[in-house]
């Protein structure tokens, strides 16, 4: 696993403070939740959800695999497409916004739309000596699509014919290939590199299920009070936070994604330790 490093740390400070203090509080910060039911109190540590973070990562594509699963799971055999672009010098959300804009061009063919009707994309950018290798990922359960037919039409929108379409042999294999690429970006060994790659995709959706194929709607909180059994939580936060400026959490009592929250996501064995816990924006 990467180490979150001084030098991340600090290129990122350059480009967003919060940022980097977020990426570094992750994991090291205590919240203190208190039970929406019987006023109990569990401490809890702080999760940044950043896409260059070992440790969220880790946890955002075990939750993303569970829940395509269940939709894949009832179309049948599964098939995947590779789609990919020239090399890119540098990675921005232009190049990003591109790459959507073909795949969404190549599913207006009528044989191509015909067979995409339920499908899952993934957008993977992989660093290269001289630049970025940005494709597109896309599983879908219609009809076998040629390749040399979905080559012709992606290299008529895109430039590219760099096509690979093959049937998966197993759901199960489909997902362990999922998470590999969901979990790349956290293990980028060039600190400049990481910091490029979440500028250019900070805010930026990087899958999505389409055509009525949906994921399974986020989890409320997965912990129970060891008092009362329940499981609705609120956030601890100071009387005034502005008298706790030289606390490392203040960042986090000031975050506006943070004064809406009501409950946490556990991850993991539900009647474990609070340690590891994530939160989540109601």
């Amino acid at each position: 696993m990467v180490e979150k490093s001084a030098e991340v740390v600090n290129l990122l400070r350059k480009w967003s403070p919060r940022i980097a203090r977020d990426f570094q509080s992750c994991g090291r910060d205590l919240l203190t939740l208190i039970c929406k039911d019987c006023d109990t109190e569990i401490t809890t540590s702080y999760s940044c959800n950043l896409r260059i973070c070992p440790r969220c990562m880790e946890r955002r594509t075990l939750q993303f695999a569970a829940r395509v699963q269940d939709q894949l799971s009832k179309l049948g055999p599964i098939k995947q497409i590779t789609l990919t672009l020239p090399q890119h010098v540098a990675l921005d959300r232009a190049s990003i916004k591109h790459l959507r804009t073909c795949f969404h061009k190549l599913k207006r063919d009528r044989l191509i739309k015909a067979c995409l009707h339920q499908h899952v994309y993934f957008l993977e950018a992989t660093p290269q000596p001289d630049g970025w290798h940005l494709h597109m990922h896309i599983l879908f359960a219609g009809k076998y699509i040629p390749q040399k037919y979905l080559s012709r039409a992606w290299k008529r929108i895109s430039g590219a014919s760099n096509v690979d379409i093959r049937e998966k042999k197993s759901l199960k294999a489909v997902l362990a290939h999922l998470t590999t690429y969901c979990s790349k970006p956290a293990h980028i060994e060039s600190p400049e590199r990481q910091v490029e790659f979440l500028r250019a995709v900070q805010g930026t959706r990087l899958f999505a299920c389409c055509n009525g194929l949906k994921p399974l709607p986020k989890e409320t909180a997965q912990v129970w009070c060891p008092e009362c059994g329940g499981k609705r939580w609120r956030l601890c936060w100071p009387d005034d936070p502005a008298d706790h400026v030289g606390d490392p959490r203040y960042h986090i009592y000031t975050h506006p994604a943070f004064r809406s929250l009501t409950c946490i996501e556990f991850v993991g064995d539900s009647r474990a330790s609070p340690g590891g816990l994530a939160l989540a924006a109601a």
